[in-house]
């Protein structure tokens, strides 16, 4: 079976390596980029399957070295992702990654594909987990997670009356937080697009969103992307939009997006159909990811700050570990208004609340 442009990649770099002394600094993900003319998707697999192997070791700054033979080996926890991260779930992972190290563990992914029960779990070689899940779990899955053998933290999701540990942001007051934001600067014609495949989170925003836009007596208008696991959302999204926007003149002076990249794809498609962003069309992005603080516009967000939210995760993770038997923790962690420059403020409407 032909290898992988990632394990092509990892075999060269580790050729390489025996040849260095312990401590050689591995050049950056961009040079490593450039050398091998391939994309950062492959870089990065090769470097993680090369720190999962203890070849490399990542410093509290980031900074990818050459490991000593012998060293004592850390204490390891996993990482449970999708095997179709998001950019958001990837920015989520290297903070944990750097907040852990900090703390003296190794984070390992692993990767579940779609359709993936987690009454089997992996867990071998782990003191613990955090999950970061998508789907809506079955009650089998919700026993084997709650009496799994080592500890398991779910981050992104809320379990009011279940016996699991989580830490978390709301998502229904993630969307409570767009629909009001619009409100404050004018707005009373809203839509959201369900832009990322449907799951539990987006879920709960679509709820939050609608249920402040109820309660102030403003339409809303709801736009399927129609985007199925596995698709490329953002790819979707643009076509969507872009056929929408031919056919129908929108209604709405504002737009609620699932996600920072689909918001990039929605604002591309409006611009190629001579809608202004944010002098037409005003648009939030329910997460954010790095890259929304340089797009044209930069893109208002809604999300926890990223550093945070792993500083909370890892700390549960150490009480977890450290406590045993430690009640369940759930923690939900607040989330903000990111402003940016894709928003603009009208004129409030005659006698509407305020």
């Amino acid at each position: 079976m032909k290898k992988s442009k990632a394990e092509q990649i990892y075999e060269s770099i580790r050729q390489e390596i025996d040849h260095n002394p312990p401590g050689t600094r591995l050049g950056s993900i961009r040079s490593l980029m450039r050398r091998y003319h391939t994309s950062q998707f492959s870089i990065t697999g090769a470097i993680r399957k090369l720190e999962e192997d203890r070849i490399l070791h990542r410093t509290p700054k980031g900074e990818l070295l050459v490991r000593p033979q012998g060293e004592p080996a850390m204490e390891r926890i996993g990482i449970w992702m999708p095997d179709w991260p998001s950019p958001v779930h990837l920015q989520h992972e290297e903070k944990i990654r750097r907040e852990a190290l900090r703390h003296g563990l190794e984070v390992v992914r692993i990767n579940y594909s779609r359709g993936y029960s987690f009454r089997q779990l992996e867990t071998e070689g782990l003191s613990a987990v955090i999950a970061i899940l998508l789907h809506r779990l079955t009650p089998q899955e919700v026993y084997h997670l709650g009496n799994a053998p080592i500890p398991v933290l779910i981050m992104g999701r809320i379990f009011d009356s279940i016996e699991l540990n989580f830490v978390s942001t709301d998502p229904f007051q993630n969307g409570m937080l767009g629909a009001g934001y619009f409100f404050r600067r004018g707005h009373r014609k809203f839509a959201v697009a369900l832009s990322e495949p449907r799951n539990a989170i987006c879920d709960r925003r679509r709820d939050g969103f609608l249920a402040f836009a109820r309660a102030t007596g403003c339409s809303v208008e709801l736009i399927d992307c129609k985007v199925h696991e596995g698709e490329n959302s953002a790819m979707t999204t643009h076509l969507v939009f872009s056929e929408r926007l031919r056919t129908k003149t929108p209604e709405f002076t504002a737009l609620y997006m699932m996600s920072s990249a689909t918001a990039f794809s929605a604002i591309s498609a409006l611009a190629d159909c001579g809608f202004r962003v944010p002098d037409d069309i005003s648009v939030i992005a329910a997460d954010n990811v790095d890259q929304a603080a340089y797009f044209l516009p930069p893109v208002t967000c809604i999300d926890a700050d990223a550093e945070v939210s792993a500083g909370k995760v890892i700390g549960a993770v150490l009480r977890l570990l450290r406590e045993p038997g430690l009640p369940c923790i759930h923690e939900i962690i607040d989330s903000s208004v990111v402003e940016r420059g894709s928003v603009r403020t009208l004129p409030h409407p005659a006698g509407a609340l305020t």
